[in-house]
């Protein structure tokens, strides 16, 4: 009962106004961030939905956790900066994980992003996106409208160039134009300035490297009437690194044309790592099926979120790193930015994680490749890479002495945080690993460094190592082993194990 009809009317048993409307505005409550706000799950500040939080970035690499606790539904989360630029808004759930965030739709000084959740806590993150700048901002959650998820582009869609894939074929025979032989370009002749046998190799290992995660095979074939794949080599002039065609196109199929400019074809970029041989892979992709996530070729759909061929989208996934079908090389979450990606160093070495399902799809998967206990040291080579691995127990490990970040987690395949796969890097090396869809990685193994480790639904086995290390389990029954250093450790669903080591651990 309301307060008049308590005082006035105590007689009564019901209230005579509580079937009035409620205007929600009037009973949101706006949150002042007073002592600076923690950036972890310790934060004593919390909100509510409606609520606002009015906060500041007040130094240089400043972050600031809020809690809010969740019913199960669609939210929109929105953070306006008032003198803050740039900001980069995120969302972790009770276990640390980061389940959402602005990346690739922040604009000046707004971040907005919406998001399907289940019932629980979790925490809002606001900061500068570069930690180079300071400002106050005021961040809102508020209901939304789900999106149906039929309706929805998925990031698959975006690199799928309909019936531009071989059919009814396990076996693909390639041909490599020599010097002074000649290609049908759709009636243009192309006299090709040929390939050295170490660049043969080299294709044929990308090649082979398709085979390791789909049903197909690859063979050199010197019958050029024959051939499914032709490849060339011509200075195409204006900057054209190269082109393929799909296998829908009536006479060309099949084509490849690559620069053989110095200026671009050269040991540096070819290398493994380097741009060219990013190219390769590339345009390896139109003629295997795959289309731009920035446009409409083959039919296919524009990725989420991308309106030119530089944006990188929902939760940035027009990046190489996801798909080598991008035009946006490496990954732009390294802490070394995109200025550590150079000629020779930086770039994709497989397709991307999105790349491989949709590749699966028309061509098979691999069930034996990589199917014992294999290492992956991330950080020992300037390059990035996806796993296809089909079994046995498994590690990521760290390389280098510099802070590490290891996930476990593979590419869900949606507009979401993990989408794409999540990135395992060192801090001092522009590369790593994603994790394709499908493929469990059961253990992780930091270095000295200040290192983050998280796992994924599997029985994972979390070493920190030395450096004041942050474990997350995840799902599963897990074992979590800080080492020396005052670190963090948190098991997650499961019955799980938790060893801090020396130190003050938590």
């Amino acid at each position: 009962m309301c307060l008049i009809c308590a005082g006035l009317r105590p007689y009564q048993k019901t209230c005579d106004y509580e079937n009035l409307p409620v205007d929600d505005a009037e009973i949101a409550a706006t949150v002042t961030e007073g002592a600076d706000a923690a950036d972890n799950m310790g934060t004593v500040y919390s909100m509510g939905v409606g609520d606002a939080f009015a906060g500041s970035i007040a130094y240089l690499g400043d972050e600031d956790w809020v809690a809010i606790t969740l019913e199960a539904g669609s939210y929109r989360f929105d953070l306006q900066g008032d003198t803050l630029y740039d900001p980069l808004l995120s969302v972790y759930d009770a276990q640390g994980n980061r389940v959402g965030s602005s990346l690739g739709d922040a604009v000046d000084s707004e971040a907005t992003f919406d998001l399907t959740l289940a019932s629980g806590t979790y925490y809002v993150s606001a900061k500068q996106y570069y930690d180079g700048s300071t400002g106050t901002y005021s961040v809102t959650v508020t209901e939304g409208t789900p999106v149906d998820p039929d309706d929805r582009v998925q990031p698959a869609d975006a690199v799928t160039w309909n019936n531009g894939n071989f059919t009814g074929q396990s076996v693909i025979d390639v041909y490599f134009a020599l010097e002074g032989s000649t290609v049908d370009d759709n009636g243009e002749t192309i006299t090709s300035d040929g390939f050295s046998d170490a660049e043969i190799a080299m294709i044929m290992g990308i090649f082979d490297g398709v085979s390791d995660f789909t049903a197909i095979t690859f063979q050199r074939t010197t019958n050029q009437a024959t051939a499914d794949i032709q490849l060339a080599r011509d200075n195409l002039g204006g900057g054209l690194l190269g082109f393929m065609y799909p296998q829908n196109v009536t006479s060309a199929a099949g084509l490849g044309v690559l620069t053989s400019s110095p200026t671009y074809w050269n040991a540096t970029t070819m290398q493994p790592g380097g741009g060219m041989y990013g190219v390769v892979i590339h345009e390896l992709g139109h003629g295997l099926g795959l289309a731009h996530p920035h446009d409409t070729g083959g039919d296919s759909e524009i990725m989420e979120g991308v309106g030119w061929s530089g944006d990188t989208g929902t939760f940035g996934m027009n990046q190489a790193v996801y798909t080598i079908m991008t035009y946006n090389d490496g990954w732009d979450g390294h802490p070394l930015g995109a200025s550590g990606v150079t000629q020779g160093s930086g770039h994709m070495t497989t397709f991307g994680a999105i790349d491989m399902a949709v590749l699966q799809g028309y061509y098979g998967v691999n069930t034996t490749h990589n199917s014992g206990d294999d290492v992956y040291l991330v950080g020992g080579n300037a390059h990035y890479a996806a796993i296809w691995d089909t079994g046995g127990s498994d590690t990521l490990m760290a390389a280098t002495e510099a802070d590490a970040e290891i996930d476990l987690r593979a590419a869900t395949l949606d507009f979401s945080e993990t989408g794409g796969g999540v990135v395992s890097y060192v801090a001092d090396v522009v590369g790593g690993y994603t994790i394709a869809n499908g493929v469990v990685i059961e253990n992780a193994i930091g270095g000295v460094g200040d290192d983050i480790l998280r796992g994924n639904q599997a029985d994972n086995r979390l070493e920190g190592g030395v450096g004041h290390d942050a474990l997350y389990g995840g799902a599963g029954d897990d074992l979590l082993i800080g080492g020396a250093g005052d670190d963090l450790l948190i098991g997650g669903a499961g019955g799980d194990t938790l060893e801090g080591g020396s130190g003050s651990d938590t």
